[in-house]
């Protein structure tokens, strides 16, 4: 294996914990910031090729094999989908084009400012109307611990929002 050298600058405070958890793990300081940093580049891999292979998938096919997933055996315990994510999964299976919703409370939005940095807040304010195109953006993807919902409003670029945040302050409208 063919190994580099690196100057790593880090905050003496940083560098004080690192130095601590790689004791306590059992492990060299340089072990443990190797670890790090492939657990990181594999996160990201991962995350790239999940995205990669949503954009190419069919969702009301996707859903039709759901569908027939179990036939003929009782749900178990645990099998149950809430009642908002059913109704959610039938509508979107029923949907050609784009779909529209209006905002009917204010919640928050968020843009990326580049790809994989933070993120930017937009807030959506009542009688905006935005747009959905299940087929692509509706993912379910989840962001800190959150399921979100992809749109646009206008012709700003893609924005996402929790899932919950924009079923209970949207509602769905004809287009324009």
């Amino acid at each position: 294996m063919r190994t580099s050298n690196f100057a790593l600058r880090l905050q003496p405070t940083l560098l004080e914990a690192a130095r601590n958890l790689a004791e306590s793990e059992g492990v060299a300081l340089n072990q443990l910031i190797n670890v790090a940093v492939a657990q990181m580049v594999a996160a990201h891999s991962a995350s790239n090729y999940i995205a990669i292979r949503a954009k190419r998938a069919n969702l009301p096919r996707s859903l039709e094999i759901l569908r027939k997933a179990g036939a003929g055996n009782p749900p178990i315990e645990g099998d149950e989908l809430p009642e908002s994510r059913l109704a959610l999964s039938e509508d979107l299976s029923r949907i050609q084009g784009p779909k529209c919703y209006e905002v009917v409370r204010e919640f928050q939005a968020f843009k990326e400012v580049e790809e994989g940095c933070a993120l930017d807040e937009v807030p959506m304010r009542p009688g905006y109307l935005l747009q959905t195109f299940p087929e692509i953006d509706w993912r379910g993807r989840v962001w800190n611990g959150f399921e979100t919902v992809k749109f646009r409003h206008s012709s700003s670029s893609p924005l996402r929002a929790h899932l919950e945040d924009f079923e209970n302050c949207t509602k769905p409208t004809q287009p324009a």
